[in-house]
């Protein structure tokens, strides 16, 4: 059987609930002992007033003269008690003999109690104690003569029985006061807990925990700086990739700090002031670091709520403009190759249908022969399946674009490094071999050649690609480097002038060199030169 899972609205209603009845429980208490006390001085003084009122009474003072003072007193005492609603008054003697009580046959008996030693002594007073009708709250009051002796005692009293009626008469109304106050306090609390559930969006504690656990890995998973600001420009959500290429010291929050303190020149408060409008793809420099900004509003029923940010390492991008580029190269040179395999297969058929059969043979032969050679030759000579593949592929690609490409028979490639990843080194390669195709395309040639050298040495390889273009103008030598600059034309939907940029940063990254010149072909020829590290085969 399982337990039973309270919701967020139910408990609240019921902690509330019970915070009200304890907070009412309390009033109530603190209100009765009040009630108690302001009744019982109350009677008291009521007791104690009467019995002044019975002391200085000259009829009284006078009856303590004669030989049966009772026949004056008990009247009188009488008569006062039914107007006062006490429930008796006792007048007695020093010796503590009534002259007067309630129930007649108690009359010339000792009056009950103890305590008429304070009245005796000329003290007017109020006590509890138990007399002959039961317990009850008493005034007491010395009767004194002409001459300021004390003759005698009055003693009013009201039973505790009847002042208990008198306060559950008045706890009976404080009561349902109370009762009013608990009920609007629990229906209060069920519309606040009904409120506070609408603003959570009807999530329980365990979902919003989760979704949180769930916000913050994704916040972390991402590669990309993530940080966001509130309406008045503070800082309310960073992730630690933002933190790292802000240079953040881990054990600082900046959570709540104004954006201008960490970004001085950030423009999300641009964005704020322009009501929304977004801004997308923008360059930013951050302590020497070139990133790539999106600025978003956050809205929310047309109300602005603030700022997320999202940026980048440029240098990130451009790898990963880089890797594009080379899944581009590779369907480039698949392309090629199929290319020159239907146009061979096409005349192969041709041959076929008039019957040139010897010709056919010959040709398949011949193609044959010439793939096999190539793609042993490239395998003999160079070990890296990725190396292979795309030399083989710039073959094909240069020879649909009748372009000679000379691989020097001289080159070999045994082993990689594990220090130089196939991948950069194919990104080096595809680049320079990709910037000289394009560098001998429509120029006035009559044959476009590309020439490559690979050479394994003890203690370093040497890559060399060399074209007979139109060369490279002194004035751009310094440039090419350059993120973003190209010599050729580019439209809005081609992204060039990072290939050699990416080249220069995975060469510096082997500690490495590269360096250009002119090519014995009269075009230009890059020279890369990767020091060995490691000696161990890959």
């Amino acid at each position: 059987m399982t337990r039973r899972t309270w919701k967020l609205e139910s408990k609240m209603v019921a902690w509330t609930s019970l915070l009200i009845f304890m907070v009412v429980l309390m009033i109530g208490t603190y209100v009765y002992s009040i009630l108690v006390t302001t009744i019982e001085n109350q009677v008291g003084k009521r007791a104690l007033s009467v019995a002044q009122v019975v002391a200085e009474m000259p009829e009284i003072k006078e009856a303590f003269s004669q030989k049966q003072p009772w026949r004056i007193i008990q009247p009188i005492a009488e008569k006062i008690r039914k107007q006062t609603g006490a429930k008796y008054i006792v007048v007695g003697n020093r010796q503590g003999v009534r002259y007067s009580h309630p129930l007649a046959e108690r009359i010339g008996k000792k009056m009950v109690g103890g305590d008429n030693s304070p009245a005796l002594q000329g003290k007017s007073y109020i006590s509890k104690a138990t007399g002959s009708l039961g317990p009850a709250l008493r005034g007491k009051v010395p009767i004194k003569n002409q001459q300021g002796h004390i003759i005698g005692i009055v003693s009013v009293g009201f039973l505790s029985h009847d002042i208990d009626e008198i306060i559950l008469d008045n706890l009976a109304d404080i009561l349902m006061i109370l009762l009013i106050i608990f009920l609007l306090g629990t229906l209060c609390a069920f519309f606040i807990a009904k409120y506070i559930k609408q603003l959570i969006f009807g999530l329980e504690p365990n979902e919003i925990s989760a979704l949180f656990r769930e916000r913050n890995a994704v916040l972390e998973s991402v590669r990309e700086g993530i940080i966001s600001i509130n309406p008045i420009g503070k800082i309310t959500m960073i992730n630690q990739v933002a933190m790292d290429i802000l240079e953040i010291p881990p054990h600082q929050s900046v959570l709540g700090e104004s954006i201008q303190s960490i970004l001085p020149n950030t423009r999300m408060l641009h964005v704020l002031a322009k009501k929304g409008e977004p801004e997308l793809d923008r360059e930013m420099r951050i302590h020497d670091k070139e990133i790539i900004v999106n600025r978003l509003p956050i809205i929310d029923q047309n109300r602005i709520l603030g700022v997320v940010s999202s940026f980048r390492l440029k240098s990130e991008l451009d790898q990963l403009n880089l890797q594009l580029s080379q899944v581009k190269q590779y369907v480039e040179a698949l392309r090629a190759q199929t290319h020159e395999y239907k146009n061979t297969l096409y005349t192969i058929s041709g041959l076929i249908q008039l019957e040139s059969y010897q010709e056919a043979l010959h040709l398949i032969h011949e193609e044959s022969t010439s793939h096999q050679d190539h793609i042993g030759w490239v395998m003999d000579h160079f070990a890296d399946p990725w190396l292979g593949a795309i030399l083989i592929g710039f073959y094909n690609r240069a020879r649909e674009l009748k372009v000679n490409l000379v691989i020097d028979k001289k080159s070999r490639l045994s082993h990689l490094p594990s220090s130089l990843p196939s991948s950069s080194l194919v990104t080096i390669l595809g680049n320079l071999i990709t910037n000289a195709l394009e560098a001998v395309q429509n120029q006035i040639t009559p044959k476009p050649q590309v020439n490559l050298s690979i050479f394994e040495e003890t203690d370093q390889l040497t890559f060399i690609v060399a074209d007979n273009g139109k060369g490279i103008p002194n004035d751009d030598i310094k440039r090419i480097y350059h993120s973003g600059f190209t010599t050729k034309q580019t439209d809005p939907h081609t992204t060039r002038g990072y290939g050699l940029s990416n080249v220069l940063q995975l060469v510096q990254e082997q500690q490495g060199s590269i360096n250009v010149d002119k090519s014995s072909l009269s075009g230009a020829c890059f020279t890369v030169t990767l020091p060995i590290s490691e000696e161990v085969s890959r």
